[in-house]
């Protein structure tokens, strides 16, 4: 893709990130994410809600596909959510 953006798919949901590393379709790549990227509302990590701890200025907010996200607000208990995770964070 050009201009070292490649969009990666996975069982999680499609990314756009951005990578001056070589890759063809097909190939194999991790992606990490700062726990503060994460906000809720537009696209790529879907899930519902199981868990909801506060800590310190946020909440954590475990989903049923076992990832968790640092959200400002508290989703509820069982709510279908998606969080939209900032690209600039995605490595």
């Amino acid at each position: 893709m050009a201009s070292g953006k490649w969009k990666v798919e996975n069982s999680i949901g499609m990314f756009t990130v951005g990578c001056e590393h070589k890759h063809s379709e097909g190939d194999k790549v991790h992606l990490l994410t700062r726990p503060l990227s994460a906000e809720k509302g537009a696209n790529v990590i879907k899930g519902v809600v199981t868990d909801v701890i506060f800590q310190q200025d946020r909440y954590k907010v475990t989903l049923d596909n076992g990832l968790y996200v640092y959200l400002q607000e508290a989703p509820e208990m069982g709510e279908k959510i998606e969080v939209r995770i900032k690209v600039e964070c995605l490595a």
